[in-house]
Protein backbone atom coordinates (compact mmCIF):
# COMPACT_ATOMS: atom_id res chain seq x y z
CA UNK A 1 0.00 0.00 0.00
CA UNK A 2 3.16 2.49 1.25
CA UNK A 3 4.04 2.83 -3.14
CA UNK A 4 0.67 3.65 -4.08
CA UNK A 5 1.44 7.54 -5.44
CA UNK A 6 -2.01 8.43 -3.77
CA UNK A 7 -1.90 6.68 -0.68
CA UNK A 8 1.69 8.78 -0.55
CA UNK A 9 0.49 11.98 -1.47
CA UNK A 10 -3.01 11.61 0.37
CA UNK A 11 -1.42 10.68 3.70
CA UNK A 12 1.14 13.70 3.43
CA UNK A 13 -1.20 16.16 2.45
CA UNK A 14 -3.42 15.26 4.84
CA UNK A 15 -1.61 13.93 8.24
CA UNK A 16 2.15 15.59 7.67
CA UNK A 17 3.95 12.15 9.26
CA UNK A 18 7.32 10.71 8.46
CA UNK A 19 7.55 8.49 5.77
CA UNK A 20 11.14 7.64 6.48
CA UNK A 21 10.87 3.67 6.94
CA UNK A 22 9.66 1.78 3.50
CA UNK A 23 8.35 -1.02 5.05
CA UNK A 24 5.65 0.93 6.93
CA UNK A 25 3.61 4.03 7.35
CA UNK A 26 4.35 6.00 10.73
CA UNK A 27 1.30 8.26 11.74
CA UNK A 28 2.48 10.54 14.63
CA UNK A 29 -0.31 12.45 14.84
CA UNK A 30 -1.94 13.09 18.27
CA UNK A 31 -5.53 12.74 16.70
CA UNK A 32 -4.99 9.55 16.14
CA UNK A 33 -5.32 8.52 19.71
CA UNK A 34 -8.79 9.42 19.78
CA UNK A 35 -11.12 6.33 18.77
CA UNK A 36 -13.19 9.15 16.99
CA UNK A 37 -10.33 10.06 14.95
CA UNK A 38 -9.14 6.22 14.32
CA UNK A 39 -12.76 5.39 12.95
CA UNK A 40 -12.91 8.68 10.91
CA UNK A 41 -9.57 7.64 9.18
CA UNK A 42 -10.32 3.70 8.53
CA UNK A 43 -13.61 4.95 6.71
CA UNK A 44 -11.72 7.84 5.29
CA UNK A 45 -8.70 5.85 4.26
CA UNK A 46 -11.28 3.14 2.59
CA UNK A 47 -13.65 5.92 0.92
CA UNK A 48 -10.46 6.99 -0.91
CA UNK A 49 -8.28 3.91 -1.77
CA UNK A 50 -11.81 1.89 -2.66
CA UNK A 51 -10.04 -0.32 -5.85
CA UNK A 52 -7.02 -1.05 -2.65
CA UNK A 53 -7.55 -4.13 -0.48
CA UNK A 54 -6.68 -2.49 2.73
CA UNK A 55 -6.14 -4.99 6.41
CA UNK A 56 -6.13 -3.23 9.80
CA UNK A 57 -5.06 -5.14 12.71
CA UNK A 58 -7.09 -6.75 15.52
CA UNK A 59 -5.98 -3.62 18.15
CA UNK A 60 -7.31 -1.38 15.62
CA UNK A 61 -10.36 -2.64 14.70
CA UNK A 62 -10.85 -3.25 18.02
CA UNK A 63 -10.91 0.44 19.01
CA UNK A 64 -12.78 0.76 16.13
CA UNK A 65 -15.86 -1.53 17.18
CA UNK A 66 -15.87 -0.03 20.46
CA UNK A 67 -16.13 3.37 19.35
CA UNK A 68 -19.00 2.06 16.74
CA UNK A 69 -20.31 1.01 20.10
CA UNK A 70 -20.16 4.24 21.72
CA UNK A 71 -21.71 6.89 19.00
CA UNK A 72 -24.39 4.35 18.57
CA UNK A 73 -24.91 4.52 22.62
CA UNK A 74 -24.71 8.35 22.35
CA UNK A 75 -27.68 8.44 19.54
CA UNK A 76 -29.65 6.10 21.37
CA UNK A 77 -29.42 8.25 24.74
CA UNK A 78 -29.70 11.33 22.54
CA UNK A 79 -33.04 10.31 21.06
CA UNK A 80 -34.36 9.45 24.94
CA UNK A 81 -33.37 12.72 25.34
CA UNK A 82 -34.99 14.44 23.19
CA UNK A 83 -38.30 12.31 23.62
CA UNK A 84 -38.55 13.77 27.24
CA UNK A 85 -39.27 17.42 25.45
CA UNK A 86 -41.81 15.89 23.95
CA UNK A 87 -43.54 14.22 26.81
CA UNK A 88 -42.36 10.69 25.73
CA UNK A 89 -40.43 9.12 29.22
CA UNK A 90 -40.09 6.21 31.29
CA UNK A 91 -43.25 6.89 33.23
CA UNK A 92 -41.86 5.43 36.60
CA UNK A 93 -38.13 6.93 36.45
CA UNK A 94 -40.46 10.42 35.74
CA UNK A 95 -42.33 10.16 38.63
CA UNK A 96 -39.07 9.11 41.00
CA UNK A 97 -37.81 12.25 39.96
CA UNK A 98 -41.00 13.92 41.30
CA UNK A 99 -41.42 12.33 44.32
CA UNK A 100 -37.38 13.32 45.06
CA UNK A 101 -38.20 17.01 44.15
CA UNK A 102 -41.02 17.24 46.35
CA UNK A 103 -39.41 15.96 49.16
CA UNK A 104 -36.06 17.91 48.56
CA UNK A 105 -37.40 21.11 47.01
CA UNK A 106 -39.97 21.94 50.43
CA UNK A 107 -40.63 25.48 49.50
CA UNK A 108 -41.13 25.52 45.79
CA UNK A 109 -43.48 23.61 43.43
CA UNK A 110 -42.36 23.71 39.68
CA UNK A 111 -45.55 24.05 37.17
CA UNK A 112 -45.31 21.27 34.62
CA UNK A 113 -42.67 22.38 32.01
CA UNK A 114 -40.20 23.21 34.88
CA UNK A 115 -40.67 19.83 36.08
CA UNK A 116 -39.93 18.61 32.75
CA UNK A 117 -37.21 20.85 32.05
CA UNK A 118 -35.43 19.53 35.87
CA UNK A 119 -36.02 15.81 34.54
CA UNK A 120 -34.10 16.48 31.38
CA UNK A 121 -31.72 17.88 32.43
CA UNK A 122 -30.93 15.29 35.68
CA UNK A 123 -31.45 12.48 32.95
CA UNK A 124 -29.25 14.04 30.06
CA UNK A 125 -26.75 15.32 32.67
CA UNK A 126 -25.20 17.80 30.35
CA UNK A 127 -28.12 20.07 29.03
CA UNK A 128 -28.84 23.67 27.77
CA UNK A 129 -31.34 25.54 28.62
CA UNK A 130 -32.47 28.35 26.36
CA UNK A 131 -35.58 29.65 28.24
CA UNK A 132 -36.57 33.15 28.55
CA UNK A 133 -36.11 35.34 31.20
CA UNK A 134 -39.01 34.79 34.27
CA UNK A 135 -38.81 31.05 33.29
CA UNK A 136 -37.53 29.73 36.34
CA UNK A 137 -33.93 28.60 35.18
CA UNK A 138 -32.19 28.37 39.04
CA UNK A 139 -35.08 26.51 40.37
CA UNK A 140 -34.49 24.22 37.30
CA UNK A 141 -31.21 23.78 37.80
CA UNK A 142 -31.79 23.55 41.91
CA UNK A 143 -34.08 20.60 40.77
CA UNK A 144 -31.91 18.35 38.50
CA UNK A 145 -29.22 19.19 41.29
CA UNK A 146 -31.36 18.10 44.06
CA UNK A 147 -32.52 14.72 41.69
CA UNK A 148 -28.21 13.94 41.14
CA UNK A 149 -27.49 14.26 45.01
CA UNK A 150 -30.26 12.07 46.14
CA UNK A 151 -28.52 9.16 44.56
CA UNK A 152 -25.96 6.44 45.78
CA UNK A 153 -22.56 8.11 46.18
CA UNK A 154 -20.97 5.76 43.77
CA UNK A 155 -23.64 6.22 40.78
CA UNK A 156 -21.92 8.03 38.14
CA UNK A 157 -24.35 11.09 38.22
CA UNK A 158 -24.02 11.52 41.47
CA UNK A 159 -23.16 15.46 42.69
CA UNK A 160 -22.56 16.91 45.77
CA UNK A 161 -21.18 20.37 45.01
CA UNK A 162 -22.51 23.44 42.50
CA UNK A 163 -19.81 25.57 40.62
CA UNK A 164 -21.34 28.41 38.99
CA UNK A 165 -19.68 30.99 36.60
CA UNK A 166 -21.69 34.28 36.05
CA UNK A 167 -21.77 37.88 36.53
CA UNK A 168 -21.49 39.35 39.96
CA UNK A 169 -25.24 39.95 39.80
CA UNK A 170 -26.13 36.59 40.06
CA UNK A 171 -24.50 35.53 43.27
CA UNK A 172 -27.38 36.76 45.44
CA UNK A 173 -29.94 34.98 43.22
CA UNK A 174 -28.33 31.97 43.18
CA UNK A 175 -28.46 32.03 46.97
CA UNK A 176 -31.56 33.30 47.81
CA UNK A 177 -33.26 30.69 45.18
CA UNK A 178 -31.48 28.01 46.75
CA UNK A 179 -33.32 28.82 49.97
CA UNK A 180 -36.38 29.75 48.80
CA UNK A 181 -36.38 26.06 47.16
CA UNK A 182 -34.83 23.98 50.49
CA UNK A 183 -36.13 26.00 53.08
CA UNK A 184 -32.56 26.53 54.51
CA UNK A 185 -29.79 28.43 53.75
CA UNK A 186 -26.73 27.15 52.01
CA UNK A 187 -22.96 27.22 52.72
CA UNK A 188 -21.63 29.43 50.00
CA UNK A 189 -18.34 31.00 48.62
CA UNK A 190 -18.26 33.86 46.59
CA UNK A 191 -14.88 34.25 44.31
CA UNK A 192 -15.39 37.78 44.00
CA UNK A 193 -12.61 41.00 44.71
CA UNK A 194 -14.21 41.11 48.44
CA UNK A 195 -12.01 38.11 49.29
CA UNK A 196 -8.04 37.75 49.37
CA UNK A 197 -6.40 36.27 46.44
CA UNK A 198 -4.78 33.86 48.85
CA UNK A 199 -7.99 33.09 50.30
CA UNK A 200 -9.58 32.15 47.10
CA UNK A 201 -6.76 29.67 46.39
CA UNK A 202 -6.33 27.86 49.72
CA UNK A 203 -10.14 27.01 49.27
CA UNK A 204 -10.67 25.61 46.10
CA UNK A 205 -7.35 23.62 46.76
CA UNK A 206 -9.04 22.29 49.74
CA UNK A 207 -6.39 22.96 52.36
CA UNK A 208 -8.83 25.09 54.81
CA UNK A 209 -10.97 23.50 57.27
CA UNK A 210 -14.02 25.36 55.60
CA UNK A 211 -16.32 23.37 53.37
CA UNK A 212 -19.02 24.69 51.29
CA UNK A 213 -21.87 23.34 49.17
CA UNK A 214 -22.25 26.39 46.54
CA UNK A 215 -19.24 28.11 44.82
CA UNK A 216 -20.16 31.51 42.59
CA UNK A 217 -17.29 32.76 40.37
CA UNK A 218 -17.16 35.39 37.96
CA UNK A 219 -16.19 34.95 34.12
CA UNK A 220 -13.20 37.51 34.74
CA UNK A 221 -11.94 35.25 37.63
CA UNK A 222 -11.51 32.29 36.09
CA UNK A 223 -8.59 32.81 33.94
CA UNK A 224 -6.41 34.10 37.01
CA UNK A 225 -7.80 31.10 39.01
CA UNK A 226 -7.77 28.30 36.60
CA UNK A 227 -5.19 25.91 37.72
CA UNK A 228 -6.76 26.23 41.36
CA UNK A 229 -10.29 25.63 40.01
CA UNK A 230 -8.44 22.80 37.78
CA UNK A 231 -7.65 20.88 41.60
CA UNK A 232 -10.95 22.10 43.06
CA UNK A 233 -12.44 19.62 39.81
CA UNK A 234 -10.32 16.89 40.12
CA UNK A 235 -10.69 16.43 43.75
CA UNK A 236 -11.89 13.02 44.25
CA UNK A 237 -14.46 14.15 46.87
CA UNK A 238 -15.76 16.91 44.67
CA UNK A 239 -18.57 15.67 42.12
CA UNK A 240 -19.14 19.08 40.68
CA UNK A 241 -22.02 20.42 38.34
CA UNK A 242 -20.30 23.49 36.80
CA UNK A 243 -22.97 25.80 35.47
CA UNK A 244 -22.63 28.88 32.90
CA UNK A 245 -25.47 31.45 33.77
CA UNK A 246 -25.69 34.04 31.31
CA UNK A 247 -23.65 32.02 28.66
CA UNK A 248 -23.18 34.40 26.02
CA UNK A 249 -20.21 35.73 27.85
CA UNK A 250 -18.12 32.82 26.70
CA UNK A 251 -19.06 32.41 23.50
CA UNK A 252 -16.55 33.78 21.41
CA UNK A 253 -14.92 30.99 19.98
CA UNK A 254 -10.84 32.34 20.43
CA UNK A 255 -11.72 34.52 23.92
CA UNK A 256 -9.52 33.20 27.24
CA UNK A 257 -12.80 32.98 28.90
CA UNK A 258 -13.94 30.29 26.71
CA UNK A 259 -10.70 28.38 26.16
CA UNK A 260 -10.26 28.15 30.01
CA UNK A 261 -14.23 27.43 30.95
CA UNK A 262 -13.75 24.66 28.16
CA UNK A 263 -10.74 23.14 30.16
CA UNK A 264 -12.77 22.79 33.22
CA UNK A 265 -15.17 21.22 31.29
CA UNK A 266 -13.49 18.19 30.92
CA UNK A 267 -13.28 17.60 34.80
CA UNK A 268 -17.30 18.28 35.61
CA UNK A 269 -19.57 15.58 36.50
CA UNK A 270 -22.49 17.81 34.74
CA UNK A 271 -22.28 20.18 32.86
CA UNK A 272 -25.22 23.03 32.08
CA UNK A 273 -25.68 26.23 30.08
CA UNK A 274 -28.05 28.82 30.79
CA UNK A 275 -29.17 31.51 28.32
CA UNK A 276 -31.84 33.01 26.94
CA UNK A 277 -30.13 34.42 24.14
CA UNK A 278 -28.16 31.11 23.05
CA UNK A 279 -27.02 33.05 18.90
CA UNK A 280 -27.18 36.57 19.40
CA UNK A 281 -24.17 36.73 16.39
CA UNK A 282 -25.01 33.84 14.63
CA UNK A 283 -24.83 30.34 14.53
CA UNK A 284 -21.28 30.21 15.47
CA UNK A 285 -22.52 30.70 18.97
CA UNK A 286 -23.42 27.40 19.56
CA UNK A 287 -20.25 25.52 18.94
CA UNK A 288 -18.49 26.02 22.47
CA UNK A 289 -21.90 26.32 23.86
CA UNK A 290 -21.99 22.58 22.99
CA UNK A 291 -18.42 22.21 23.00
CA UNK A 292 -18.75 22.54 26.56
CA UNK A 293 -21.68 20.54 27.40
CA UNK A 294 -19.66 17.88 25.60
CA UNK A 295 -16.30 18.17 25.24
CA UNK A 296 -15.23 15.26 23.21
CA UNK A 297 -18.00 15.43 20.57
CA UNK A 298 -19.01 17.99 18.22
CA UNK A 299 -22.70 18.02 18.53
CA UNK A 300 -23.15 20.65 16.01
CA UNK A 301 -22.10 18.28 13.45
CA UNK A 302 -20.47 21.44 11.88
CA UNK A 303 -16.63 22.88 12.20
CA UNK A 304 -16.89 26.61 13.73
CA UNK A 305 -16.02 28.46 10.22
CA UNK A 306 -19.08 26.39 8.49
CA UNK A 307 -21.33 27.44 11.31
CA UNK A 308 -19.95 31.28 10.49
CA UNK A 309 -20.69 30.91 7.11
CA UNK A 310 -23.85 29.52 7.71
CA UNK A 311 -25.09 32.62 9.40
CA UNK A 312 -23.83 34.92 6.61
CA UNK A 313 -25.62 32.44 3.93
CA UNK A 314 -28.20 30.94 5.28
CA UNK A 315 -29.33 27.42 3.63
CA UNK A 316 -32.29 26.22 5.44
CA UNK A 317 -31.38 22.10 5.08
CA UNK A 318 -28.65 22.21 6.54
CA UNK A 319 -30.17 24.86 9.74
CA UNK A 320 -32.95 22.41 10.10
CA UNK A 321 -30.50 19.77 10.41
CA UNK A 322 -28.27 21.78 13.05
CA UNK A 323 -31.31 22.38 14.71
CA UNK A 324 -31.92 18.39 14.59
CA UNK A 325 -28.39 17.39 15.85
CA UNK A 326 -28.35 19.41 19.12
CA UNK A 327 -32.67 19.31 19.68
CA UNK A 328 -31.87 16.20 22.11
CA UNK A 329 -30.01 18.67 24.89
CA UNK A 330 -31.74 21.55 25.16
CA UNK A 331 -35.26 23.05 26.62
CA UNK A 332 -36.87 26.57 25.78
CA UNK A 333 -39.51 27.66 27.67
CA UNK A 334 -41.44 30.35 25.52
CA UNK A 335 -42.77 33.76 27.23
CA UNK A 336 -46.17 31.89 25.34
CA UNK A 337 -45.74 29.57 27.98
CA UNK A 338 -45.76 31.14 31.16
CA UNK A 339 -49.14 32.59 30.32
CA UNK A 340 -48.10 36.06 31.34
CA UNK A 341 -50.59 39.09 30.83
CA UNK A 342 -50.53 41.13 27.55
CA UNK A 343 -48.11 44.01 27.55
CA UNK A 344 -50.06 47.50 28.15
CA UNK A 345 -48.71 50.32 27.42
CA UNK A 346 -49.84 53.22 29.60
CA UNK A 347 -49.65 56.81 28.60
CA UNK A 348 -46.96 58.96 30.12
CA UNK A 349 -48.38 61.42 33.42
CA UNK A 350 -46.76 64.48 33.06
CA UNK A 351 -47.26 67.22 36.65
Amino acid sequence: IFNKPKLRHWLKTDFERDFSDNSKIILLKDEFLDSDFLYKFQKSIIKKLKTVNIKFDNAFNDVVDNEINDQQNFIDFSNEAKAIWENKYNVEEFEKFCNIIEQKLKNRRLYKLQVLSGYHMSFSQNSCNFSVPGAGKTSIVYSAYAYLNSLNDNSNKFVNKLLIIGPPSSFKPWEDEYEECFGKKVSSFRINGEVPVNKKRETLKGITNEDFELYLITYQSVPSLINELLIFLKKEANKVMLVCDEAHKFKSLDGIWASNILNLANWAKSRIILTGTPVPNGYEDLYNIFKFIYPERNVTGYRPDYLKGLSQNPIQSNINQLINNIKPFFVRIKKSDLNLPDFTEHPIIKN
